[in-house]
């Protein structure tokens, strides 16, 4: 009996360990009110968007403000990858003037660490995926051709928690 007990809690102890979850990027893009440090002049920026749905397809409509411009970005969210659709600085757009075709996939899933695909001119690559404590992560690096590189961590539940910009002198 003892060893039926031990061997059903070594197979609970297995099951435990194993992460099956499969993640859906949605998760990761989450539209809210966020505050960054950092950014132009080191003031900060602040980010506002809002999701909107039309002809079936989810987009999120993102507002970006810091002590010189205001940059608006529409996103079409899938099950699978984000795709930014649009930017433009000090403007208001309209979802029905929009080509959905063309756009850069900022995230895609699976987040497998050492994933790559090109999108526009970028690369982009899942650098790391940790299951933190506060809950998941998954950060993205984005190399354009000039060499520069940036860093994007995206949380599940909050959406992009930090970006970090490294220049090429």
């Amino acid at each position: 009996m003892k060893k039926y007990l031990f061997v059903f809690g070594f197979l609970l102890f297995l099951m435990g360990c194993s992460n099956t979850e499969e993640y859906v990027v949605s998760d990761f893009f989450v539209a809210g009110d966020f505050t960054y440090k950092g950014g132009f002049e080191n003031a900060g920026s602040k980010t506002t968007s809002k999701t909107v749905r039309k002809n079936g397809l989810r987009f999120i409509i993102e507002e970006t403000t810091d002590t010189a411009t205001r940059v608006e970005r529409v996103y079409l969210v899938n099950r699978d990858s984000i795709s930014l659709i649009y930017v433009g600085e000090d403007t208001h757009v309209n979802i029905d003037d929009l080509n959905l075709t063309k756009g850069e996939v900022v995230l895609k899933a699976p987040f497998t660490v050492g994933k790559t695909w090109k999108s526009g001119e970028n690369i982009y690559e899942i650098v790391e995926f940790i299951d933190a404590e506060s809950g998941p992560e998954v950060t993205v690096e984005k190399r354009y051709p000039s060499g520069t590189t940036e860093r994007t961590t995206y949380q599940k539940g909050f959406g992009k928690v930090q970006k970090t910009i490294t220049m090429v002198n």
